[in-house]
């Protein structure tokens, strides 16, 4: 109805799917103030604080350090130990140069997450090793809950038939590309 008659409409919601499928443009607030607004794809795929990334859809922040940063790659040190290297984000995530020592998180949503036996062969991707904590098969999806070194991430497997499913207390290999990696500068850098 809105669009057949050209109405401007302002829709306030808590529920982010329905707020991603209605909305050409969406303003995320938090406590009184806008943190971020945009089209849904942006705020989903590009969020601007862990508030952002947490609020609309899922996420997983890993906390992390920055080891070095050269033109071409940044090197980062996850809380947990695991060492990540990506490229420089396309747009600076901050007024401020991302410098050695720098605290950040990275967000990853779960889809972007893929589960293999922890043997596996994982070519052009960044990996870690786990154990599933939780399995919910969903039917056109599967939901693991993994725990990495402390970290309890969580991952959203797509279209699961043929594939193996992994049980509680398995072992499996986390794989994702870079560029699914959002970097989230922590207050103050």
């Amino acid at each position: 109805l809105q669009r057949d008659l050209g109405l401007t409409t302002i829709y306030v919601t808590h529920d982010q799917e329905e707020a991603l499928a209605l909305s050409t443009r969406i303003a995320v607030i938090n406590h009184g103030q806008v943190v971020q607004q945009g089209e849904p794809r942006v705020i989903y795929e590009q969020p601007i604080d862990a508030f952002v990334a947490a609020f609309i859809g899922r996420a997983n922040l890993l906390p992390a350090t920055v080891e070095s940063v050269t033109e071409h790659r940044i090197r980062l040190i996850i809380d947990s130990g695991a060492i990540l290297d990506i490229a420089p984000p396309a747009k600076p995530v901050s007024a401020a140069p991302m410098r050695t020592g720098d605290s950040l998180s990275l967000s990853i949503r779960p889809e972007a997450i893929q589960v293999s036996d922890a043997d596996g062969q994982s070519s052009g991707a960044q990996a870690m090793i786990g154990r599933i904590a939780a399995s919910a098969y969903q039917g056109a999806f599967v939901e693991y809950e993994i725990e990495v070194d402390g970290l309890a991430l969580k991952a959203r497997v797509a279209n699961p038939k043929g594939k193996q499913l992994y049980q509680r207390g398995a072992a499996g290999k986390l794989t994702f590309a870079a560029e699914h990696l959002v970097i989230i500068p922590k207050s103050g850098n």
